[in-house]
């Protein structure tokens, strides 16, 4: 199978999981919008984004040196001992985080959640771990009904515990911590990672491994304060509804992070199995015109009907989380691109140079919000994300040179780059039929611009809808 079929299937496996996960979890935005107050939708946004803050430092992102070193080892013996040393490491590892429980007891948010919270670190290594393993023996369909199983078991708990029983915060956390033990439980079985675990840590290997990963905990911490940072300084100076409703208008645009998410963990083994080979240049070229293309024209098409897709998920006491999803739909662009290039430094094994292009986002995206919250209010959160990607792309396109040889012609992105702040602008600032017909004009120009990579793609996958049949 040569490296474009490959992608192509593994993008298609990645997209079963994540379409049908995510779609699920898209369509429960009604039932929360109507069973959690902001307040309470704001609170569980910070519980789990706590969690994603803490989760690298436990780990110590070994799960990414897990799927690296897994993916070229030929020996399956190394290959277990591996999984099983990491995912101990990491277990060992939430052990640090027990003298810390009286602290975020007595902190007001997390006062009856605690618990709640150690229990989804705790799954999510289990969980995290696994899933890397399976990616990385290319064991990709069974990755991909674990996303599926994981947001079937969410919906359903949720629906007893939100709509059912009426358990609210509580119930939402019961959820989300049942499911996560029920994926893992298949995958430990169905996968027969039992049979590959051992009770052992090669502590060579960890130290091999954490010299690899070490590196990147810095730049997901950056990416973190990029992400997410957004809900403690709404907290801090706005309250936690304000949080709640910019938590709702971020789902919005993980529509597109999924789209590109399901294509970045396939187009990720191809570029760690090309890497240094002749083609690489010329594969990540018009790669990166077909990602590029897409991810202009979805989110065009996103701003021309935004208003009405969000007045149809949430209930009217949500709807004004609208006007902040523009600028976060533009964030997330530029923070497709910036993991697309960054991909370079992973294939590499140069990780160490992440760091410098993430934390100038971060600071850039800290500095930002705390500069504007008070004047723009919830929208200064949307623009700092979508300048801090806009920035952290443009110094990977600099620094991607140092360890790769790529020649790609930006003069059209930059253009469609232009085309889209405009629209969103329209959006904002014309909320009327003339900023509509001007939203749509821009999608037309945007549509005809790419209508030669649009119609590559579809034939693409035309022809390989006949041969499957």
């Amino acid at each position: 199978m040569n490296v474009y079929k490959k992608l192509m299937f593994n993008t298609f496996l990645f997209a079963l999981g994540n379409f049908s996960s995510r779609a699920i979890n898209f369509l429960l935005l009604p039932v929360y919008t109507r069973f959690l107050t902001p307040a309470d939708y704001g609170r569980l946004d910070l519980i789990s984004t706590t969690v994603s803050l803490l989760f690298p430092f436990v780990t110590l992102q070994i799960f990414d040196a897990l799927f690296r070193y897994s993916s070229e080892l030929k020996s399956s013996e190394y290959r277990k001992v591996v999984f099983s040393s990491s995912l101990i490491f990491s277990l060992i590892s939430v052990s640090l985080l027990i003298p810390f429980y009286p602290i975020f007891a007595r902190w007001r948010i997390f006062s009856n959640a605690t618990l709640y919270l150690y229990l989804m670190i705790l799954f999510s290594i289990l969980l995290s771990g696994s899933k890397q393993y399976l990616r990385a023996t290319d064991r990709v369909s069974l990755f991909a009904i674990s996303d599926i199983l994981y947001s079937l078991s969410l919906a359903g708990f949720n629906l007893l515990f939100l709509v059912g029983l009426r358990k609210g915060v509580t119930g939402y956390l019961q959820s989300t911590i049942l499911a996560q033990v029920l994926t893992f439980l298949f995958l430990f079985f169905k996968a027969k990672l039992y049979k590959e675990f051992r009770l052992y840590v090669d502590m060579r290997t960890v130290k091999h491994m954490l010299r690899y990963s070490i590196p990147l905990v810095p730049n997901s911490l950056m990416w973190w304060v990029v992400n997410v940072s957004d809900r403690y300084v709404l907290t801090y100076f706005l309250g936690i509804e304000a949080t709640g409703y910019y938590s709702v208008s971020a789902r919005f645009p993980s529509l597109l992070t999924m789209m590109y998410g399901v294509f970045f963990q396939a187009w990720q083994i191809s570029a760690v199995e090309e890497y240094g080979k002749d083609s690489y240049s010329e594969v990540f070229k018009k790669t990166f015109e077909v990602v590029s293309a897409a991810l202009f024209i979805v989110t065009s098409l996103f701003l021309v009907s935004l208003r009405w897709i969000v007045r149809l998920l949430v209930s009217e006491a949500y709807y004004q989380s609208w006007q902040f999803v523009p600028f976060l739909l533009l964030g997330v662009v530029y923070q497709a691109f910036s993991s697309f290039y960054g991909v370079n430094y992973i294939a590499s094994k140069k990780t160490a140079g992440v760091f410098s292009t993430s934390l100038v986002a971060a600071i850039v995206n800290f500095g930002i919000n705390v500069a504007l919250v008070k004047s723009l209010g919830i929208q200064a959160a949307s623009f700092s994300t979508y300048i801090a990607y806009l920035i952290m792309w443009l110094l990977r396109v600099r620094e991607s040179s140092k360890v790769a040889n790529l020649k790609i012609n930006l003069k059209k992105t930059f253009i469609s780059s232009v085309l889209l702040l405009f629209q969103t602008l329209f959006t904002l600032c014309l909320q009327n039929y003339v900023g509509f017909t001007l939203s749509l004009a821009t999608s037309v120009i945007v549509l005809i611009a790419y209508r030669k990579d649009f119609a590559r793609v579809i034939s693409f996958i035309s022809k390989r809808g006949e041969r499957s049949r």
